[in-house]
């Protein structure tokens, strides 16, 4: 049966049987089968393995509350909108990023922050020899950022909610999405990363969708991102995927996708098998902080294990 599977997906045709079976499977001969396929795959096309780091503005400039309570602000923190606050903060931020084989900076709006703030980002940025990967809040700010060196702009579909009861999947969302994507490609001339959320609830019919959605718009880079809330947050705890669960995911992408660029988001909590991820599939390690970037964050260490055996892995 994992051969005829694996013969669907080849031939671009994933059937919601095929998916069905797959990610019920737990015999092991099937699955050893399942991930050679794909860990072939990934040895014959790929022989590099990229690291990133990610910039949540204004999280990166912003100062904090003197005061949790009353929200007492210091002189210092009026500053954190003016331009050269921001660009300051940015490039302390990045001060080490040099020291580590860190290639890409994604950036991503987690605030009510418009398009001003990002510009400034991406004005600082010109200064690293940096791949850059946005993702803005409005697609009507794509016209400001359209003279800047960026590789790919982030998207995020209205099937590719976390919110499994978001089903804004009608006729008119669809041809916004065609539209947009078509004005990346052709007109702005950047690159686009299909960001694949799991761990949402999302069912079989939502895995075929999106691999069919990455197919239609012809997307350049997937970006694979579990639910992972940050520490100290209210959602800490909120269950995880299985390791199972995320090796099947990248196989799958990298059978269905052989030439495309596959990334994968550092799980903040230690769910993470990355050696194995590399070798089934992944090409990109996003989320990679070093202690200016994100101190509680800090991963920057395990890169280097990391490394080792990916370079060692890729000898072979």
């Amino acid at each position: 049966m994992i051969n005829k599977i694996i013969k669907n997906i080849k031939n671009n045709s994933v059937y919601i049987n095929d998916i069905k079976y797959l990610f019920k499977l737990n015999n092991p001969l099937e699955l050893e089968i399942f991930f050679h396929q794909s860990t072939d795959i990934q040895s014959e096309n790929f022989n590099t393995t990229c690291y990133e780091s990610n910039i949540y503005y204004p999280q990166i400039y912003q100062i904090e509350n003197n005061c949790p309570t009353c929200g007492y602000r210091s002189s210092l923190s009026r500053q954190k909108y003016s331009e050269e606050f921001i660009s300051r903060s940015i490039e302390y931020r990045l001060s080490d990023i040099a020291d580590y084989p860190i290639s890409g900076i994604n950036c991503y709006n987690k605030g009510i922050t418009g398009i001003r703030e990002l510009l400034l980002i991406l004005n600082s940025l010109k200064k690293y020899d940096l791949n850059v990967n946005v993702k803005v809040s409005d697609y009507h700010h794509l016209k400001n950022i359209k003279n800047f060196n960026i590789n790919s702009i982030i998207f995020q579909s209205s099937l590719n909610k976390y919110n499994s009861l978001n089903y804004n999947n009608d006729n008119e969302n669809i041809e916004e999405n065609e539209e947009v994507l078509k004005y990346i490609k052709q007109k702005l001339k950047f690159q686009v990363t299909y960001e694949f959320l799991i761990n949402y609830s999302e069912g079989y019919h939502d895995i075929v969708d999106k691999i069919d959605e990455i197919k239609k718009y012809a997307v350049d880079i997937i970006e694979i991102k579990g639910y992972d809330p940050f520490i100290d947050t209210p959602e800490e705890y909120n269950p995880q995927y299985t390791q199972d669960y995320i090796l099947k995911i990248i196989s799958l992408l990298r059978i269905c996708f052989p030439d495309k660029e596959i990334k994968i988001q550092y799980a903040t909590n230690g769910n993470n098998d990355i050696p194995t991820y590399l070798k089934n599939g992944v090409n990109t390690i996003t989320g990679i902080y070093t202690p200016r970037m994100n101190s509680k964050l800090q991963n920057v260490e395990q890169l280097r294990e990391i490394k080792n055996y990916v370079d060692k892995f890729f000898e072979i």
